[in-house]
């Protein structure tokens, strides 16, 4: 939930601020991602986040902290899939201090028309304190961009790239000279035919073009032909805008997929990140348990998700020996 490694091929990091969707696209990875993370029905959150409220007939919730389940273990989506403004996460850009391509909330929609405009100016601004990073938006809703435009709040820094949703052609896109934009055409479920574009070249506009094919339990049913995906990448080679083809078009395409950046955005080679020891770091607390041994803590397990008044957290035995996943020093290779 907090700035971490991706998988998401054309991204470094994602950092997730803002988490949950009210779209209800079926093809949805977010919301399965969602459903394997959030309470189960037997695990209460010992709090509830610390303000609800309805925006355009959706609930959505802040919190100013992690929120803990009863268990001990705490939940990134306290409140399922529903939108949360998960405020103690707005300095993490600040902490990796090694220039990134962040995915600026992938498991949810900051541009949703239920987002609050205080919410979105937040994220901005946590962005700007750490211009070293790009950042990387990605919405249904183009619309949003536009407005933010007009009222002047929308950042038009080169470092700040908006990106649109689409699934085929002739739907909205956002496009704009002062600004970077993209578009990603995932899952491509329609071709991009003359028949369907005309003689007009929707890839002109944008400085990259992101597309790839369904994944998850339909996605068997939905996988596009391999000459839709050449219809785009002609189209793109005509308008001289980077293409970018995900892994999941590999059954269709080959091994040999095109994974180009566009021109102003920069190709950061992946550290190497260095696993901190347990047994070598200052904040190590041990405590002595008898015939069982030492049990290990961390001093700043806790601080470091938004509780600063919690006592050491206790390290499992299995990481003793390195370190656990949420150790602090390991959050944005640092």
């Amino acid at each position: 939930m907090s700035f971490n490694e991706s998988k998401i091929e054309w991204t470094d990091f994602t950092w997730n601020p803002i988490s949950g969707c009210a779209h209800g696209c079926p093809y949805c990875y977010a919301r399965r991602i969602t459903q394997r993370f959030a309470p189960s029905i037997d695990e209460k959150p010992i709090e509830q986040p610390t303000r609800a409220f309805d925006s355009k007939g959706v609930m959505c919730y802040e919190t100013e902290h992690a929120i803990m389940l009863q268990s001990g273990r705490p939940t990134p989506y306290p409140k399922g899939f529903s939108p949360t403004f998960h405020k103690y996460l707005l300095d993490e850009p600040s902490k990796s201090i090694t220039p990134r391509r962040v995915f600026v909330c992938s498991m949810g929609d900051l541009f949703g028309d239920w987002v609050p405009d205080e919410w979105i100016e937040q994220v901005f601004a946590a962005c700007q304190k750490a211009p070293q990073h790009t950042y990387m938006f990605l919405t249904k809703y183009p619309q949003r961009y536009c407005d933010l435009a007009d009222s002047g709040r929308l950042p038009l820094a080169p470092n700040f790239w908006y990106g649109t949703t689409i699934t085929g052609p002739g739907m909205p896109f956002f496009f704009w000279d002062k600004a970077t934009t993209f578009v990603s055409v995932e899952p491509l479920l329609e071709p991009f035919s003359a028949d369907a574009t005309g003689d007009e070249n929707p890839f002109e506009r944008v400085g990259w073009v992101i597309t790839g094919a369904m994944t998850g339990p339909r996605s068997k049913k939905h996988q596009p032909q391999r000459e839709w995906v050449e219809a785009i990448v002609r189209k793109a080679r005509e308008a001289g805008t980077a293409v970018f083809m995900k892994d999941s078009l590999k059954p269709i395409w080959g091994d040999e997929l095109i994974q180009e950046l566009p021109e102003g955005m920069q190709d950061f080679p992946k550290a190497k990140v260095t696993i901190p020891h347990c047994k070598e770091c200052e904040h190590r607390e041990e405590t002595p348990q008898g015939r069982r041994g030492t049990a290990i803590s961390c001093q700043i397990g806790w601080e470091a998700m938004g509780y600063d008044d919690r006592p050491a957290r206790h390290v499992p035995g299995r990481y003793s020996r390195t370190s656990p996943p949420w150790c602090p020093k390991r959050r944005g290779g640092k």
